[in-house]
């Protein structure tokens, strides 16, 4: 599994403190961890199209400097 980047992880946050903090009801908790995976998912699958429609020499370059910063 990868690591999350740090962006995501302040949403991870407030949407922890808002079902913890809150009295909200049960369902309206839910929703608003199904709207945060949701939304999570449709950055990563934004990023991954935008990321494939690049040409393929511009691709390894960006796939080079992940791996050199995962490191």
């Amino acid at each position: 599994m990868k690591a999350l980047r740090s962006a995501e992880v302040p949403v991870l946050i407030l949407v922890w403190m808002l079902c913890v903090g809150t009295d909200w009801s049960t369902g309206t908790k839910i929703a608003l961890n199904v709207a945060a995976v949701t939304a999570l998912c449709l950055k990563e699958v934004l990023q991954h199209r935008r990321l494939m429609t690049r040409p393929a020499q511009e691709r390894r370059a960006v796939a080079g400097r992940r791996l050199v910063t995962a490191a």
